[in-house]
């Protein structure tokens, strides 16, 4: 049998796979794209260990580099597991599911799978108190990363308006003002004249 009669026995004996979706093959196409201050590779689906290169085990992606990932390759993951108990109460419980990868990776916005364009990355920003129980956690927060006590001070003045706006009450202050003046002190500031509200 000459080269060119084996090929044309090999090209009837293959069903073309042109048109034929991907998910009917049970392959995806899924391609890493790193964003600025990604890596330039990483490493999915691993179990934690290292191989005998000592690399982390898993599938490794290279960046714009697509590879075919078959359906059926998973990996463990916690899912969340509700029940309601006969008295009412909710349990909740983790228990580890095998979930294709292609689902895990799909609302990556890192990942394009079957050269859909990736999730859009969501810039996060400060999220503002809308209430006097937000200010409060908020106020804590700032107040506690502060590092510079002239900064602290003027922050503090600054913050009257928006403690107004959103009706900071009494006992609020109460609590805020200790902290604000101990955190003011341990920076090497002076005490501020601010009497506890009544």
């Amino acid at each position: 049998m000459t080269d060119e009669n084996s090929a044309s026995v090999l090209e009837r004996k293959t069903p073309p796979k042109i048109g034929v979706p991907k998910s009917t093959l049970g392959e995806d196409k899924i391609t890493y794209i790193p964003g600025p201050q990604d890596p330039v590779e990483t490493t999915v689906a691993g179990d934690g260990s290292l191989d005998a290169d000592g690399n982390p085990t898993g599938i490794r992606f290279k960046a714009n580099i697509p590879q075919q990932i078959a359906r059926n390759v998973t990996s463990m993951v916690l899912i969340r597991d509700e029940r309601e108990n006969a008295d009412g109460m909710i349990v909740s419980r983790s228990v580890e599911r095998r979930v294709p990868l292609v689902d895990l990776l799909r609302d990556n916005p890192c990942f394009s799978i079957n050269d859909e364009p990736p999730r859009v990355r969501e810039v996060g920003g400060n999220r503002l108190p809308t209430d006097p129980d937000q200010y409060r956690g908020y106020a804590y927060d700032w107040i506690g990363r502060e590092s510079n006590e002239r900064n602290l001070r003027l922050r503090w003045q600054g913050e009257e308006a928006i403690r107004n706006r959103l009706g900071v009450t009494v006992d609020d202050m109460r609590q805020l003002i200790p902290f604000y003046q101990g955190k003011l002190l341990s920076l090497g500031g002076a005490r501020e004249v601010e009497a506890l509200p009544r």
